[in-house]
């Protein structure tokens, strides 16, 4: 799984990913619970100026979008289509 849509403070794939007062972005509810303990970003470790998170709808967007492929793709394996497709595609 791609680095990008874990959340860096607990790994897991983001659901509601906003963006910290630090820039950087992180499942609310871990970056909620981190900064209602914590002055300081998660990743730097310096003092946050404040405690504002935004929605980041675009990663949300493109998270939705690779769970997609990949239930897709799951798909055609179950069903066999992954064969399908490697055979078809020459080798190099």
């Amino acid at each position: 799984v791609h680095k990008w849509i874990r959340c860096p403070i607990s790994g897991e794939i983001m659901d509601d990913p906003v963006i910290g007062p630090d820039g950087y972005s992180y499942e609310r509810k871990n970056i909620e619970n981190w900064i209602f303990d914590n002055d300081t970003s998660p990743m730097t470790d310096e003092p946050l100026k404040h405690k504002e998170l935004v929605s980041n709808h675009q990663l949300r967007g493109q998270i939705q979008s690779w769970l997609e492929q990949e239930e897709d793709a799951k798909q055609l394996s179950d069903e066999g289509g992954g064969e399908v497709a490697r055979s078809v595609i020459p080798s190099v």
